[in-house]
């Protein structure tokens, strides 16, 4: 029998989408370790991540918008989005400058600040306001560049 690639699509993107969140589970583990945490070995592995394309960054935003997901991996899925953002993440970054975290307003702050679109200083003249001073500071320096 001669197997078709494309039922295979539906598995492959599933052990694709597994890899990826057991790596921003180390990227979380990394960042909250005792030790001193590499930041060249944290830049590698976002990279490798990263390079996994759309549907990489698709699985990212699942782990970065899930409120139920551990608040670190979280974290650590918007870092890594934030580090080469697209214009089409505002949209999610403005969902994560809503977030009850403060660490994940952060990472929105300074995504967009990146992004540097008129879309993205809307959102970040509200989080200039932000209750969380590490946060309206980030907002105003992103604005500001």
């Amino acid at each position: 029998p001669v197997l078709d690639e494309s039922a295979l699509q539906p598995v492959a993107d599933l052990l694709q989408q597994r890899m990826l969140r057991e790596e921003v589970a180390e990227l979380a583990v990394r960042a909250g370790a005792d030790m001193t945490t590499d930041p060249v070995a944290m830049a590698v592995l976002r990279r490798r991540i990263l390079a996994g394309g759309a549907s990489a960054r698709q699985a990212l935003w699942r782990i970065a918008l899930d409120p139920v997901a551990d608040e670190e991996e979280r974290r650590q899925a918007a870092i890594t989005l934030g580090e080469a953002p697209k214009d089409s993440d505002i949209k999610g970054f403005d969902a994560l400058s809503q977030d009850p975290a403060p660490g994940l307003r952060l990472e929105a702050a300074m995504a967009l600040g990146r992004i540097g679109k008129n879309e993205a200083y809307k959102v970040l003249s509200v989080l200039a306001r932000d209750p969380e001073a590490s946060v309206r500071l980030a907002a105003k320096a992103a604005m500001e560049r």
